[in-house]
């Protein structure tokens, strides 16, 4: 999934752009709230908090070279989406 999204930020239509972003930048965010949320612990909450502002920064970077406020807005949206699921799923895993 990671490395197909990271292929749609090299297309030239910008939807498949925006939502690779949105993936990217939701793994990144929602895995560094759970980093700092559940092992931050036990781990440097500097490298969660590294990790968070990465898939902002990269979302944001990606966003600001779309087209139109609608693909900046489905950016976000995906981001958000991917974000809560992923730390979700870890809840439900454990």
């Amino acid at each position: 999934m990671i490395g197909l999204c990271a292929a749609a930020l090299r297309q030239e239509p910008p939807r498949p752009r925006a939502v690779a972003a949105g993936v990217l930048g939701g793994v990144l965010v929602g895995d560094g709230v759970y980093g700092l949320t559940v092992v931050a612990s036990s781990t440097s909450p500097v490298a969660w908090s590294l990790v968070l502002a990465c898939g902002v920064v990269g979302a944001v970077l990606v966003a600001r070279r779309l087209p139109t406020w609608g693909d900046r807005v489905l950016v976000a949206a995906v981001l958000a989406v991917v974000a809560v699921a992923f730390r979700v799923g870890y809840a439900v895993v454990g």
